[in-house]
């Protein structure tokens, strides 16, 4: 155990030490903190208040609610940067045994400013567990329930970090979003009502049941599920760690063998290559395209009003806001050089990076246009890609410009959400703006629709020339600060 407390002692340091020291980083966690400690003082206390009311009379619903909060939160694992915690890399360089390793892995989290504020209020969250009639078993199948999240937060972070794992994850979650969809389509409100079952079956709700249990039976079957799920997770978090361990590096010619199944014309075809092949590593590129995919399964059994592919259209931009505003996150110093070296002018450099998001953001929505086309029509296809359009001209013109002035590390295989929850905000209401309006001038049936369409997309398609423009310019005089905060 000393080892153990002389490894997290430093790492301590160094990660506060860095954190003092970047500014995205401290922006980031800054305006986390605000939100989440203004929604611990303004909103917790109440729905705690009510939660407990409603557990003395044997009701679960808003703790049922609290406590699938809590949970989510706990997936702060799978956003937080790599370099929170050890690599595996630099664990395997202590003689300690797995098990000890493990613990220094999950206890290197709480160095997170965000993980201590989440743990305070998950036990926080147990006081109205002292109105209900198990007041210790409700506790204590709580803390299970919290362990059960981190654990399988931290699950899902490892692996994502070996590829053999992270395939057959995102297989999973493909599958997974096709069959709801299709379930929710083809059985419509019985299928949603059946979701509702569901969720009284989930371990949050499973643990207010205890709480309120009158019987043993009603206790015992819950709480030996908890025990059974809390002992699965603690498997698959040890097999998964030791997978991280013991993977076998990739290669460089292995990842050039992987990038060049895609094939590109011109000049630039090695650099879009290089760029598909980063992007796809990042996980932000995944969750619109599950979304893309449950909604088309959706569509294929049932029609669906124009107006949800619009919407989700949208929420793909802005899932990927923070992905288009950091467009150099991936790059190292040494790559900023050779971009130098080809020669290459700051313009071209933005223009294949802003190229490589163009065919990915295509492949997203490429099967939701495909829906329309079929079951709206070429007219209504042609509106919701003109719309897609605006909407990537408009992040692309913002995200430039931030791009070479709030550049920060991303990590593969990690959210690229390190930056300022700020910036980001205003990326996705300034990139969304001109879409939105073109969607709301259409079901508002104005008379300016035919023209606004065309007229918004040339005034897009302007200030992305100029955003390019003057951030190639910008990008040639902060290449050298560019790259210091990218080492």
């Amino acid at each position: 155990m000393a080892g153990i407390a002389l490894i997290l002692k430093y790492q301590w340091r160094a990660f506060w030490r860095r954190l003092i020291r970047t500014r995205h980083r401290a922006q980031f966690y800054f305006t986390v903190m605000i939100v989440l400690g203004g929604a611990s003082v303004f909103i917790l206390p109440a729905r705690l208040s009510r939660a407990a009311r409603e557990l003395s009379a044997g009701q679960t619903t808003s703790m049922d609610a609290v406590l699938w909060t809590f949970c989510v939160l706990w997936l702060f694992v799978l956003t937080e940067d790599a370099s929170v915690s050890l690599t595996s890399g630099h664990l395997r360089t202590f003689p300690i045994a797995v098990g000890q390793l493990l613990t220094v892995r999950i206890l290197s989290v709480f160095c997170s400013p965000v993980a201590l504020l989440i743990a305070l209020g998950s036990v926080i969250s147990l006081w109205p567990f002292f109105l209900a009639r198990q007041t210790v078993l409700g506790c204590a199948a709580a803390l299970l329930l919290f362990a059960l999240a981190f654990g399988s937060a931290m699950s899902a972070s490892h692996a994502l970090g070996v590829a053999e794992l992270r395939r057959r994850l995102v297989a999973i979650l493909v599958v997974a979003s096709v069959a709801l969809g299709a379930v929710f389509s083809t059985r419509g409100l019985p299928g949603i009502e059946q979701a509702r079952a569901v969720l009284a079956v989930m371990p949050p709700h499973l643990v207010s049941a205890v709480s309120v249990a009158a019987t043993p039976s009603a206790i015992l079957i819950p709480i030996g599920t908890l025990i059974g799920l809390c002992a699965v997770v603690g498997f698959v978090l040890f097999w998964s760690f030791r997978c991280t361990l013991y993977s076998p590096s990739q290669t460089r010619a292995v990842g050039r063998a992987a990038g060049s199944m895609l094939w590109f014309p011109g000049r630039f075809g090695g650099l879009l290559r290089k760029e598909q092949y980063e992007l796809r590593k990042l996980v932000d590129v995944w969750p619109g395209l599950l979304l893309v995919l449950a909604v088309s399964a959706m569509s294929l059994f049932n029609p669906l009003s124009p107006a949800v592919r619009q919407s989700v259209i949208v929420l793909v931009f802005v899932m990927d806001t923070n992905m288009i505003m950091n467009g150099f996150g991936l790059d190292t110093s040494a790559g900023l050089t050779r971009y130098a070296i080809l020669p290459l002018r700051g313009k071209e450099v933005l223009l294949v990076k802003n190229l490589g998001l163009t065919l990915l953001v295509a492949a997203q929505l490429a099967p939701l246009i495909a829906i329309a086309v079929w079951r709206s029509g070429p007219l209504e296809a042609g509106v919701e890609a003109v719309v897609a359009a605006i909407l990537l001209l408009s992040h692309l013109a913002w995200g430039n410009l931030v791009s070479v002035t709030e550049p920060f590390k991303m990590q593969f295989y990690r959210m690229a959400s390190s930056g300022s929850p700020l910036t980001s905000m205003a990326g996705s209401t300034i990139g969304s703006a001109p879409g939105v309006l073109v969607l709301f001038l259409l079901y508002s049936e104005s008379r300016w629709f035919v023209a606004a369409p065309p007229s918004i997309l040339l005034l897009t398609l302007a200030l992305y020339l100029v955003s390019l423009n003057y951030s190639g310019r910008c990008f040639e005089l902060r290449r050298d600060l560019i790259a210091e905060r990218l080492s």
